[in-house]
């Protein structure tokens, strides 16, 4: 009878660190990396009643924001049962009516 050969590999742990992937600079231009625009809002359709978590992107606000300016009657809703949702009129008239002519300093003078 012929033995069988066993044959085991030789493990050893490397003490370098993995490599770091590299970068995908596909989007450069002239070797300085472009960060991608947002895809654009769509037009408004001013026969449809938005949702407020298509309304809070818009705004450039959180949900909890959102919510907050509903509570305090400063943005006007529509509801549907329990539902709530925003005509495209009353989202320009709130943006409309927030333009401030002369910005308030956020900075404390010194």
């Amino acid at each position: 009878m012929l033995g069988v050969a066993t044959m085991t590999k030789k493990t050893t742990k490397s003490t370098r660190p993995p490599a770091k992937a590299k970068r995908d600079l596909g989007n450069t231009k002239a070797g300085k990396a472009v960060s991608p625009k947002p895809d654009p809002l769509p037009p408004l359709d001013p026969n449809r009643l938005l949702r407020p978590e298509e309304v809070a992107p818009r705004l450039s606000v959180s949900m909890s924001t959102l919510r907050r300016l509903i509570s305090a009657g400063r943005l006007p809703v529509v509801r549907v049962g329990h539902a709530i949702r925003i005509r495209p009129q009353d989202l320009e008239g709130f943006i409309t009516s927030s333009v401030e002519q002369k910005p308030r300093s956020t900075f404390a003078k010194s």
